[in-house]
């Protein structure tokens, strides 16, 4: 019997005290991360490069939490982004 393993992942994202939940990975490239939710998309960086602990916290029963900077976002995230600029 032949068995393939998909990973998946998936994040929370909260920005100004909303969280917005079940972001998936839908591609990971020079430090970049696109994600999707509902139609929705976020292209961030993160400063943390936690690649060990991404493999092995899970394991341990650990989360992390990252901050993030949003390179790119739907229109439609427009107010949801604001909402962490101060003025």
């Amino acid at each position: 019997m032949k068995a393939t393993v998909r990973t998946e992942r998936f994040y929370d994202i909260e920005i100004g005290g909303v969280m917005k939940k079940g972001w998936q990975e839908v591609s990971r490239w020079n430090g970049f991360q696109e994600l999707e939710r509902k139609g929705e998309k976020l292209i961030v960086v993160t400063d943390d490069h936690g690649l060990m602990f991404e493999i092995f916290g899970v394991v341990v029963g650990e989360s992390k939490d990252s901050e993030l900077k949003v390179v790119s976002a739907s229109p439609s995230l427009h107010e949801w982004l604001r909402s962490e600029v101060k003025a």
